[in-house]
């Protein structure tokens, strides 16, 4: 046979091949029937996905076969064929040889930082690597002395944080602030302050002063916290 062909039989329905007539007493003619090498292309889906149309294929020997399109399910994503092929859609072409590719596909993963702005930290160890659908590890951004933790960049308030059914990369920095406090001195009876009342002053920042003008006939004796400065 040519290539791309294989004997099939002589016209007189002899499959002999090679071929001897013996004891010949007439004229003969005989003729050899060729057909087309017919290949079977099939293509498989791994787990997590699918592939279209209606595998196997017949293919006639130097033909194309159809094209073939690898779709993964939901929070996966292609990787190859397990003929380290990478073409998705595919298409084999010029076909001498039974071909079949089972598509490999893989769970997405995305990754989760969360960040520490300024007066503060984060517990843990990130980024960190989360299977498409998992959760991620909680979170707790904790603030250092003389500060709070106000929220997230993203606007949440939440702490502890956890990101629940994960499906993208994230990024999220915590956002700490100074505590404010508010100093207020009254003047008891028969006295009068001199200063401001109330003030708001920043954590570790000190207050204004102030003093107590005792009327006349009266002295100072104290605060209500029993500080005696004045």
């Amino acid at each position: 046979p040519n290539s791309c062909y294989h004997f099939v039989d002589w016209d007189d329905s002899s499959t002999d091949n090679p071929r001897h007539d013996t004891g010949t007493s007439t004229n003969q003619s005989f003729t050899a029937n060729f057909a087309i090498d017919v290949f079977t292309v099939e293509y498989i889906a791994g787990s997590n996905g699918s592939v279209n149309g209606s595998w196997p294929e017949n293919v006639d020997c130097g033909n194309n076969g159809g094209w073939v399109l690898a779709s993964p399910d939901p929070c996966y994503h292609f990787v190859d064929w397990d003929d380290a092929v990478t073409d998705n859609p595919r298409q084999d072409t010029n076909v001498t040889s039974n071909i079949s590719a089972t598509a490999n596909f893989a769970i997405d993963v995305f990754t989760i930082e969360y960040i520490s702005g300024a007066n503060g930290s984060v517990n843990g160890s990130w980024p960190e690597n989360v299977n498409c659908g998992d959760n991620s590890s909680w979170v707790e951004a904790t603030a250092d002395p003389c500060y709070h933790f106000v929220n997230w960049s993203d606007s949440s308030t939440d702490n502890p944080r956890q990101e629940t059914n994960v499906s993208t990369n994230q990024s999220y920095t915590a956002n700490f602030a100074i505590d404010i406090y508010t100093l207020t001195y009254n003047a008891g009876t028969h006295g009068s302050l001199i200063g401001s009342s109330p003030q708001t002053v920043d954590c570790g920042n000190d207050g204004a002063a102030v003093a107590i003008d005792a009327d006349s006939c009266y002295h100072f004796v104290n605060w209500s916290d029993s500080s005696t400065d004045n």
